[in-house]
């Protein structure tokens, strides 16, 4: 494992109240990634070694103020190296995870993923999200969640027909994501959202549902 990797997963070690079995998977998840990058695209040159400084402290922020239970089924839309699903299915394991992924080989480091780290309910589709309908499901969705892949429109698009009555969609956008909103709200004005600031004031994580949800 690269040093710096190691070093920033002894420390997120530290900082969290973890299994040993869980800090095993971290630390198989990272080893998996490091050694597929060199065949398979799965993250930027730098972001290489901020595996866990960036893509794994990001992801868990869709899991650190109580917004998803245990007990529900969570898509990761366009999840590639499988950020945010695997690190917080690895968080909270009795979750059921759907990774959607188009692209083959990336698909494929997702199966040798959820092999090593003995992850079970977890489901991969190899195939484009907005091929994908409820029926192609074990059940309907609670939450979808995306990091910045497309505009809140579109993700909600894709979401929609997946979703459970009461399910939402989870995204991390930047400071400039008002103009995101109106879109959204101009082409599906039953929607309802909030925005919670992240400890990086330039992100905030967004959550949107129908209006038919009585509250957020």
């Amino acid at each position: 494992m690269l040093s710096q990797n190691k070093s920033d997963l002894e420390l997120f070690f530290q900082e969290r109240s973890l299994t040993t079995v869980q800090q095993g998977q971290f630390t198989r998840y990272v080893e998996l990634i490091e050694r597929w990058q060199g065949k398979v695209h799965l993250v930027s040159k730098a972001d290489i070694y901020r595996l866990v400084s960036k893509h794994i402290r990001e992801s868990l922020w869709f899991a650190d103020r109580d917004l998803i239970s245990q007990q529900e089924h969570v898509l990761d839309l366009g999840s590639g190296a499988g950020f945010p699903g695997i690190p917080i299915k690895i968080l909270y394991p009795e979750i059921h995870i759907t990774l959607v992924e188009s692209k083959r080989r990336k698909a494929l480091f997702l199966q040798q993923v959820c092999a090593d780290l003995n992850i079970r309910k977890a489901d991969i589709f190899t195939q484009r999200m907005e091929t994908l309908s409820l029926s192609d499901l074990a059940s309907p969705v609670d939450v979808v969640v995306a990091r910045a892949v497309a505009g809140l429109e579109i993700l909600w698009s894709w979401s929609v027909p997946v979703l459970a009555g009461k399910g939402r969609l989870m995204t991390i956008k930047g400071k400039e994501f008002t103009e995101q909103v109106d879109e959204l709200q101009r082409l599906f004005p039953h929607t309802r959202y909030h925005s919670i600031p992240l400890r990086d004031e330039e992100k905030y994580l967004i959550v949107v549902q129908s209006r038919a949800v009585e509250s957020l």
